[in-house]
Order: structure tokens, then sequence, then C-alpha cells
């Protein structure tokens, strides 16, 4: 994983932070996609912390607005040349049914709709 690109989704805490941790510890630069700044900044402080690494960064992406998802994509375009490694850990469970902005059900689109939107936003950047 030395000096690979890796984008990990839902990486504030859980499995998501676990990957973090792991892809940062052999040497990958990680970027830790999360919805809410706030628990994505603690997250990233613990993954430095658990890894060892200064190469995690964390970018915002509500994985449930399109627009949020072309914004990140953008932004990832700026940033990065390259994309080696996707990890789609991102979810959401609920009691109740709910919409996003879009008018997407939430327990389904959110993974789906980022992998759609990275390989036809940003296409030359993944591998």
């Amino acid at each position: 994983m030395q000096n690979q690109t890796a984008l990990v989704t839902g990486a504030n805490s859980g499995m998501g932070l676990a990957t973090t941790v792991a892809l940062a510890s052999q040497g990958a630069n990680v970027i830790m996609l999360c919805r809410s700044r706030q628990r994505g900044e603690q997250a990233l402080i613990e993954a430095r912390k658990q890894s060892g690494s200064g190469r995690i960064e964390l970018m915002l992406c509500d994985l449930g607005s399109l627009a949020s998802i072309r914004s990140f994509a953008a932004e990832f375009h700026a940033k990065h040349n390259v994309l080696d490694v996707l990890v789609n850990n991102a979810g959401v469970v609920t009691i109740k049914r709910q919409t996003t902005a879009d008018s997407f059900d939430r327990s389904v689109a959110d993974p789906r709709k980022l992998l759609f939107m990275l390989n036809n936003i940003i296409p030359d950047n993944f591998k």
C-alpha cells in the first residue's frame, strides 16, 4: 500500500475508522470521506494517533446529496491525480424510511451514488 491513494467512505467511526488506520499504517495516503466536519475532525485526530501517520486527510461529502458529491468530486480532482483504492464503507441504517434531498431512499442510495459519481465524474483519476 506504500504511496497508494485510498478513499474510505464513512471513515469517522467503526470499520471505516479501523480501515483508515490500517491503510495509513501500511503507508497509504488515506482520504477520510465524512459527512460531519466535527465527527470527521475528531476521527482524523484519532486515526493519525493510532496509525502514527500524517498522511491522512479529511474531505467532506454528504452522500445523500448529488450536489455534495459533485462538489467533492471537483475538490478531489483539484487535489489528487489518482485514486488507487476506494473503500465503500458508508451506510445508513434507519427504522423509518428516509429520503435524501434528491428524493432517493437513504438506506440504499448513498454508496451506489458515490461509486457512480466517482466513476463518471473523475474516471481519469480512478485506476
